[in-house]
């Protein structure tokens, strides 16, 4: 099926899309859930709750409109009277739904389950915009809140509104007393443009692809107040519905066991991955099946396993298909002559890699030769993975399947099997490898002078750290003969060589670094958690990375390569290459943004990115920063942290495409100022990359005067709408091993944690009310919410709306510890203490494990009120 983009023109559905129609697809939230808490009622009579509910089948009348079938969205799309999108379901208020329509200034909105009418998070679902009247008043971001800022409305009159909405054909007027619809694309975008204060309201009216979200439910099982072979599944995602399981339908090993927890609400919780079968329209709530128990809550292993399933990760070290498998060269391989002669041979060159000091697939390397005139000879050299993974293959299908490797505390789970990834692929020192380099003569200031890509065949003399590369560039390690090399050598070369052509690079880096700001770039670097672990596997302390020259060194020849190769890509196949592309931000957000920093005495301009970035390095050296700083008792770089988070908030996800999808002046990244960039120098690790590779031998063929489509042909490359499918699932999965990394960082936290709390210094960052407010917590790079109403309910909390200070009185927590800020124990004072938040004020928190019985271990911030 063609792709179809939102506010796309028609376009005729296949016969297949039949199936995936009628409503025992579709699926939001059978319980009016409590966002903080995550609970949800039981009690007979409890709105939302199973009192009343028909769970038996076919009995009770409709709560939702059936889907429209396939011939009906046919010519509604002919005529424009639906659009397309995937649904984004609100994770801390389930009943709040959106979903992006392009050309629109906001996303448009499905409030209730109504509207949402039976979807699930990630659904691609088609929708009828609502009338203009419907269109409810944008509210203000947590910024805009935080200070409390007036909300200024059109003046315009509801009956000019009105008169200009046009009514879908069969429908009346709301005027008339029924519901009205936008009809047309170009209407619809003209009244948002004249309405901006304003966010579009729409409805499902059927589910076109479901979302896989739907297969990887994992949660719990609960009684239900009814009694009999019912349980409730209680799901970890807020985002995604709880469901009626059907005890009977579960495997038979589990069927007594599950049951038997379920009755019990003080047993820690067995953990179950089910799949939404049906969700008919009579139903309130969705109907699962049991598909396999995970393990028992609150086990580390268990608690990464369902991280994984949850974001339907079904990948492990060693569990590739045997079919893949076949697919692997016999060992001990060798290039052979034929092969050897197709390519450059760099053996002879001195060719290192620099990695974390804990790699095993060793993606990239590089050169560096002084030349005579001051320039400079400059390679980067990727691993070949395309020669061993042969287009259509079933290894190929695999390591689209997995499109990346993800990366856990304790485990890396590749995308190709150890024998490539760890050995005929990685650029290890001292043997042949295949390889693709780009070679620049640059000039002192990183100016491309020339440029040469191809295949070659190099032989790496040294695997160098990040550490090591450091220890040269700080001097503490100068290759002299006297001095313990920091590892083997191979090859005609003396580490004095290497050391100085590591200070070459680094010397240019600077160069093309500074170019690369002064052109536009922007940089946010939020800090990134790391868990050290014992022998064991258990977390014992944590580190927060910090990027130093090597690491900065090693970027800007990576960032040159892929840019370098988008263009060339884009020389010869304009309208089917994979590149990457970074949207401008959320305007809104931005300038609430702007509004906010100006607020406090801080002065961010973001017309561009390099305004942005200019704006944030400026808090750190112009006295502006400083008493802004002082103002709000935080340390410049405290101060300087807390603006890079706020500002990621407005920008968007970069993003894989193809480029016959979208117009060359929307091929932009927008953080790095690139009119064209893609991914190139990871294709170990990363699907799109060897997909870039493939193009890459194509155009090389093509700029050696090969026939250009014979050549895309020859190469195993994608026509424009499976490159398109291949671009969408890239995303989708690189998204989700980013979820996955994030999520296994603050899982091993917590389970440290769950022994020792510890106190932190936070930074209040947001603060609208007095259910809960955000803080930030530098030591550990951590942004959380402290829900007060829920985990402080004996507290007296006072709002003050106009000044936007919350204050809360109560017994405050003595501490007695046992090390350097570990909690050993923790009781009530007899006295009452005070504490009152604002933006930006500086607090004690302690943090701890949350969840248990079922619910996701997690970092919590709970208050100490001293």
């Amino acid at each position: 099926m063609p792709r179809l983009p939102s506010l796309h023109p028609p376009v005729l559905l296949p016969p297949s899309i039949e199936g995936l129609l009628p409503g025992s697809l579709e699926g939001p939230f059978p319980f009016e859930r409590d966002p903080d808490s995550g609970s949800i009622p039981l009690s007979p009579g409890t709105p939302g709750g199973w009192e009343g509910a028909h769970l038996e089948k076919g009995v009770g009348t409709a709560m939702y409109k059936p889907h429209w079938k396939q011939d009906r969205i046919q010519k509604a799309l002919e005529r424009e009277e639906v659009f397309l999108s995937h649904i984004r379901i609100n994770g801390k208020n389930a009943k709040e739904a959106y979903a992006t329509l392009e050309g629109l200034h906001a996303d448009v909105v499905l409030g209730g389950s109504k509207d949402q009418n039976r979807c699930v998070d990630g659904d691609q679902v088609v929708l009828r915009v609502k009338g203009i009247q419907e269109w409810e008043t944008i509210r203000e971001g947590k910024l805009a809140q935080a200070m409390g800022s007036p909300r200024r409305d059109s003046l315009e009159s509801l009956h000019d509104k009105i008169r200009r909405v046009s009514i879908s054909e069969g429908e009346k007027d709301t005027r008339n007393g029924a519901q009205s619809y936008v009809v047309g694309r170009e209407a619809l975008k003209t009244l948002a443009r004249e309405h901006q204060t304003k966010r579009p309201k729409a409805q499902v009216v059927a589910v076109l692809k479901p979302s896989p979200r739907r297969n990887a439910v994992i949660g719990h099982l609960e009684v239900s107040n009814r009694g009999g072979h019912t349980l409730i599944l209680v799901t970890r995602d807020t985002r995604l519905p709880n469901c009626v399981v059907h005890a009977n339908q579960m495997p038979i090993d589990l069927q007594k066991k599950l049951s038997e927890e379920a009755m019990d609400p003080h047993a820690e919780k067995t953990l179950v991955l089910a799949k939404i079968t049906e969700w008919k329209v009579q139903y309130p709530f969705p109907t699962a099946q049991v598909v396999k128990a995970i393990g028992m809550s609150g086990e580390i292993e268990t608690e990464s396993r369902a991280i994984l399933e949850a974001e339907n990760i079904h990948q492990d070290q060693d569990d590739f298909p045997p079919e893949a498998m076949e697919c692997l060269p016999k060992t001990p391989w060798h290039l052979d002559e034929e092969e050897i002669g197709k390519r450059r041979d760099l053996r002879d060159t001195r060719i290192f890699s620099i990695d974390p000091i804990t790699a095993r697939d060793l993606d990239d390397a590089l050169s560096f030769t002084d030349l005579a005139d001051g320039c400079a000879r400059i390679g980067v050299h990727i691993a070949d993975v395309s020669h061993f993974v042969p287009p259509d293959s079933a290894l190929d299908e695999e390591a689209r399947r997995r499109s990346t490797s993800v990366y856990l505390v304790q485990k890396v789970l590749p995308m190709l099997p150890r024998l490539l990834c760890e050995e005929l692929c990685s650029l290890n020192a001292g043997v042949d490898r295949c390889a693709f380099s780009v070679i620049w003569v640059l000039d002192r200031d990183g100016n491309i002078k020339e440029q040469w890509m191809g295949k070659t065949i190099i032989r790496s003399c040294a695997k160098l750290s990040y550490e090591d590369a450091q220890n040269m560039l700080d001097g503490k390690f100068s290759g002299k003969p006297i001095e313990t090399p920091p590892t083997e050598l191979h090859g005609p070369h003396t580490w004095s060589e290497v050391v100085s052509d590591v200070r070459g690079l680094n010397r240019i880096a600077h160069r093309l670094r500074k170019s690369r700001f002064h052109n536009g770039a922007l940089r946010l670097d939020n800090k990134k958690l790391l868990i050290n672990l014992d022998d064991a596997g258990f977390p014992i302390g944590h580190d927060v990375f910090k990027a130093k020259d090597a690491n900065r060194l090693v970027e800007e020849y990576m960032l040159l390569a892929n840019r370098s190769v988008a263009r060339f890509l884009t020389e010869y196949y304009p309208d089917r290459s994979l590149l990457r592309r970074h949207p401008f931000p959320n305007g809104k957000k931005m300038e609430e943004l702007v509004n906010f920093a100006s607020h406090h005495g801080i002065d961010i301009r973001a017309g561009s990115s390099k305004e942005i970035h200019e704006s944030l390095q400026a808090l750190l050296v112009a006295e502006q920063g400083r008493q802004a700083a002082r103002s709000m008792g935080l340390d410049v770089q405290t101060l300087y942290e807390l603006m890079q988070i706020l500002a990621t908030e407005p920008m968007q996800l970069a993003m894989y495409f193809n480029t016959g999808d979208h117009e060359e002046s929307d091929w932009r990244h927008f953080a790095l100022a690139f009119d064209h960039y893609t991914h190139f120098t990871s294709p170990i690790r990363r699907y799109p990359d060897i997909i870039v590779h493939r193009l890459l031998s194509a155009s090389l063929d093509a700029h050696s005067g090969k026939d250009p489509v014979e050549s895309f042909q020859q190469h195993g490359n994608k026509d424009t709408d499976i490159l398109s499918e291949i671009a969408s699932h890239c995303n989708d999965r690189k998204l989700a091993a980013k979820n996955a990394q994030e999520a296994s960082a603050r899982l091993f936290l917590a389970f440290m944690l769950r022994d020792k709390p510890r106190v932190a210094k936070a930074i209040v960052v947001a603060l609208s009310g007095d259910k809960f407010f955000e803080v930030y917590i530098p030591e550990y790079g951590l942004q959380r919410r402290v829900n007060v109403r829920n985990d402080h309910p004996d507290l007296q909390v006072t709002w003050e709306e106009e000044e936007r200070i919350l204050t809360m009185v109560g017994k405050s927590r003595v501490l007695s510890f046992t090390q350097k800020e570990s909690v050993d124990t923790a009781h009530s004072s007899a006295v009452d203490s005070t504490l009152v938040v604002k933006v930006f004020a500086s607090l004690d928190v302690l943090l701890c494990c949350g969840g248990g019985k079922g619910k996701p271990l997690d970092v919590k911030v709970e208050l100490l009120l001293e």
